[in-house]
């Protein structure tokens, strides 16, 4: 039986441990739930496991599928503070993102699926190509940890949400891009 057709309020166990977040995919052909074990990736169609994607050091709390469904970015609650890569079909790791200082609580995909941004318990927001893995950018603001990051439809902006209480908006235009890229 698919996913798609369990009857409305069907309750069904996905893993083990924990369930921290659920969600499709931007097509709706995989759902992947976060666990206190690692990533559960099902085929909706099937309702067969794909992978389990547990490369990581403690629970994962949360995770970002990119717009196209082809990628999802997972972060761990434990003390390696990386953002991990994989290959949504296949739940293959491609890569391995470092540079935060303390735990990574949210991660969001650029519209175009190029750009990841991601908030931080080292209270910044840091901004990684998803070709290469190379970190873009470092935005500090915030005076805790940074619990939410989001982009705007046309990736002209970026809004990040802190333990702190506040909203901060970033300039991504290209002109502000290259500026910092010149200091």
């Amino acid at each position: 039986m698919s996913l798609r057709h369990l009857p409305e309020g069907a309750k069904t166990r996905f893993g083990k441990g924990i369930i921290y977040q659920v969600q499709f995919s931007p097509n709706s052909n995989v759902l992947a739930v976060a666990s206190s074990i690692g990533i559960w990736i099902y085929d909706t169609e099937t309702y067969q496991e794909i992978a389990l994607l547990t490369k990581y050091t403690d629970a994962v709390t949360s995770f970002a599928f990119s717009p196209d469904g082809t990628a999802l970015a997972g972060i761990g609650g434990g003390g390696d503070n990386t953002i991990r890569l994989w290959d949504a079909a296949i739940g293959q790791q491609l890569k391995i993102l470092v540079g935060h200082t303390a735990f990574v609580s949210s991660v969001a995909f650029s519209p175009d699926g190029l750009i990841l941004a991601s908030g931080s318990g080292d209270n910044t927001i840091r901004l990684w190509d998803i070709v290469t893995g190379k970190q873009l950018e470092t935005f500090a603001g915030h005076t805790a940890s940074v619990q939410s990051v989001f982009f705007c439809p046309d990736s002209a902006m970026l809004v990040s949400g802190s333990e702190d209480g506040t909203v901060l908006l970033w300039n991504l235009t290209i002109d502000e891009a290259k500026r910092n890229l010149q200091q």
